[in-house]
């Protein structure tokens, strides 16, 4: 997904108000974890306002994108067991 960004954002004339972001590449796909979304869903969810930099924009995509860009809800293999959980300790094979 990182490098369908790059691409979707290289050719926009930075700085950019998000309208001319979505105008410009908004109808390209972005592959996720489970789905697809375009880059134009994407920056629709924030309220940037203007985009100084490719960077910039890069990140407003990405800290945007639906929960389909993350796998497993709520899933992580370092969280601490619960208070009073059966647990097990692991076992080195």
């Amino acid at each position: 997904m990182y490098l369908d960004v790059e691409q979707a954002l290289e050719d926009v004339s930075y700085p950019a108000k998000c309208a001319d972001v979505v105008e410009h590449c908004g109808d390209h796909v972005l592959a996720l974890q489970t789905g697809k979304e375009t880059v134009g869903e994407a920056i629709d969810r924030c309220e940037a306002g203007t985009l100084r930099s490719q960077r910039e924009a890069r990140q407003t995509v990405l800290s945007s994108v639906s929960e389909g860009a993350i796998g497993r809800k709520y899933y992580s293999d370092r969280d601490p067991p619960l208070p009073d959980a059966e647990w097990y300790e692991p076992v080195s094979l």
